[in-house]
């Protein structure tokens, strides 16, 4: 998830902290910041715009040209510079670090001499600058630029610095900015700006009751906006560059967005020309096996029943025209010429997103989103937002009609008891209950007091991770922070002695070895033949389904089977007066209402004798 800082600070109003202060507070609660770009230039400070007045040779280097600039209209010429580039003239206007300047790349411009020749200052190609990736030569400024500015007021440029966020499976929040922005600014006692609390009163108009949803295993809510007086155009600036920082290409005014509010909001939608949809109506179902669809990026996919079902969106004849969840078809894509559009905004099952983008090798930004389970809850407050953001370059916008189809109504807010005492307990802390419940208040986890140490805990509804005690004392741990917490030695119950097991086991080890039988280790894993050479039914052991060796598949039930390899290999060595013993685990299936596999600590003692004895003993283990 890319997210710039300048994007935060819209959310987070009050965050003055740099880019490095941001990482450590991201990484702090587990969103952790693999890289960090500098978009602007960076910090240019020191460099100028200049004009170029007089150019002559060195007269010790032929590719080095000696340059005279000025920084003022009509000021004399500042100290002469040396210069390798020659795709500049007289008159032309460039970037000048001046003296005591630290370039993007650590270098610091120092008064110099080179061939002999004093250099004050250096002028500077955009790769050095970090503004462009031509470097064959020097930057060339507009006329306009007026001298003696700094380089970045008179490009308008503005500084930035994008973060890209590792994502989590079970954080679906945070694929999105204000996931991050809330975290963020819970974490640092800042106030956040909740892009989610719009005017929803856009939306208050009549549903047509036209769209369907058939298929309730994969689409719980369908949400349908029709909206007319839209014309395709350059979307601002503004949203551009919000959707440069995130990795976006901008498209046009309909398309950006829709991107837009994935980005912002952690809602996807897809914007259908309405005019090219049959009936002017979609549904949800499930594909028909072989059907085909012409996707966005212009390649056909075949749908399947088999082994994974796909969920298609339809028009009002049952033609497919998008992919559940992952990508819209080209049939009803937006154009220049639309006027009118269906903005369809669904929440998905998230397994059956994956599934489907997994099979047809087909990843969006969008399924990504829909696999965490997006927020069901924001859907509303995301097509506002989708028409706030058109209506900058469409002041005609008008919704006509607003469906929201949710066949198993609205869902009740899961609640979690939590013990003051178990927090504590599983974090070693110890926090008392109203600190537990600022920690949980602003990131919309809503305590609610039953008794002393006892709450009961609401889950928001962009957490659908958060299922269970532990994951709510997770969420106190990360934002009490780690770091606070004092690292503690687990006392044993036992100090400075062993336990009775232990010393059990000692004892019965020590007095096998004083008579002299010698203690073997023998390895867990070994083979079904082994098991049954040694007369242990084969029917319940416990097989690894993918096991490194196929002749060591088995989990031993018995200490036996190993021992008895040791006697056979020590009768092949002339060694057959042998006694072994062991002590360890075995395996069996699991029991009545277990999952894993039991495990028992058992001890076994073999002897063996010279003679026939030894090799009877051989012959019955072959």
């Amino acid at each position: 998830m890319l997210v710039s800082l300048s994007w935060l600070r819209e959310l987070i109003p009050t965050l003055t902290l740099g880019p490095a202060e941001v990482t450590n507070a991201l990484d702090s609660l587990g969103l952790v910041v693999e890289g960090v770009e500098h978009t602007g230039g960076g910090d240019l400070a020191g460099v100028i715009v200049a004009e170029v007045v007089v150019i002559r040779a060195h007269p010790n280097a032929d590719k080095v040209r000696l340059i005279d600039v000025r920084v003022a209209d009509g000021a004399d010429p500042i100290a002469q510079i040396a210069c390798g580039a020659w795709n500049f003239n007289v008159g032309d206007r460039v970037p000048l670090a001046t003296l005591g300047t630290v370039m993007p790349s650590g270098l610091k411009i120092e008064a110099r001499k080179l061939r002999g020749e004093p250099s004050n200052g250096m002028l500077c190609s955009g790769p050095e600058l970090g503004l462009t990736t031509d470097a064959s030569g020097l930057m060339i400024l507009p006329e306009s630029a007026p001298l003696g500015k700094p380089i970045q007021e008179a490009l308008g440029l503005q500084t930035d610095a994008v973060f890209d966020v590792n994502v989590e499976a079970n954080r679906p929040d945070a694929m999105s900015v204000r996931g991050i922005a809330r975290d963020l600014a819970a974490k640092l006692g800042l106030t956040f700006t909740d892009p989610v609390h719009r005017n929803l009163a856009v939306l208050n108009v009549a549903p047509r009751g036209l769209d369907t949803i058939t298929a309730h295993d994969l689409c719980d809510r369908l949400t349908t906006t029709v909206i007319e007086g839209v014309q395709v155009v350059p979307s601002p600036q503004w949203i551009q560059d919000r959707l440069n920082a995130g990795g976006m290409r901008p498209i046009s005014n309909l398309v950006d967005a829709s991107n837009f509010v994935m980005l912002e909001m952690g809602i996807p939608s897809h914007a259908f020309d309405i005019d090219a949809l049959a009936g002017h109506r979609i549904g949800v179902r499930w594909a028909v096996e072989g059907e085909k669809l012409m996707t966005l990026d212009g390649k056909e996919r075949t749908l399947s029943t088999s082994g994974v079902n796909d969920g298609v969106i339809q028009d009002g004849t049952g033609t497919a025209v998008a992919i559940a969840g992952v990508m819209g078809g080209m049939t009803s894509e937006v154009t220049d010429g639309t006027t009118r559009l269906l903005l369809e905004i669904a929440h998905w099952t998230p397994m059956a997103i994956a599934r489907t983008s997994k099979k047809l090798g087909l990843r969006s930004e969008a399924s990504a989103r829909y696999e965490r389970n997006a927020d069901a809850e924001a859907i509303t407050a995301a097509a506002v937002r989708f028409c706030e953001l058109v209506r900058e370059t469409c002041p005609d916008l008008k919704v006509v009609s607003f469906d929201d189809l949710r066949p198993s109504g609205v869902p009740v807010p899961r609640v979690v008891r939590v013990r003051t005492d178990r927090v504590n307990l599983v974090l070693g802390t110890q926090l008392d209950d109203e600190t537990i419940v600022k920690l949980l208040v602003p990131i919309g986890f809503v305590s609610s007091p039953v008794a002393s140490g006892l709450s009961d805990v609401t889950i928001p509804s962009w957490r659908t991770d958060a299922t269970e005690e532990i994951n709510v004392i997770e969420e106190v741990g990360r934002h009490f922070g780690y770091d606070n917490i004092e690292r503690v030695v687990p006392l044993s119950p036992h100090i400075g002695r062993l336990s009775p097991k232990q010393r059990d086991r000692r004892a019965v080890r020590s007095l096998l070895a004083a008579r002299g039988i010698h203690e073997a280790w023998t390895t867990t894993l070994i083979g079904e033949e082994e098991v049954r050479a040694a007369g242990i039914p084969t029917e319940k052991l416990v097989r690894l389904s993918n096991p490194l060796v196929a002749e060591e598949a088995i989990m031993r039930p018995s200490l036996l089977p190993g021992l008895l390899r040791a006697l056979k290999h020590n009768a092949n060595h002339r060694n057959g007066a042998v006694r072994l013993f062991e002590t360890g685990r075995v395996f069996g299936e699991p029991r009545v209402r277990q999952i894993v596999p039991y495990e028992r600590e058992r001890l076994s003692v073999v002897f063996a004798r010279s003679g026939d004895d030894a090799g009877t003993a051989k012959q019955a283990f072959e």
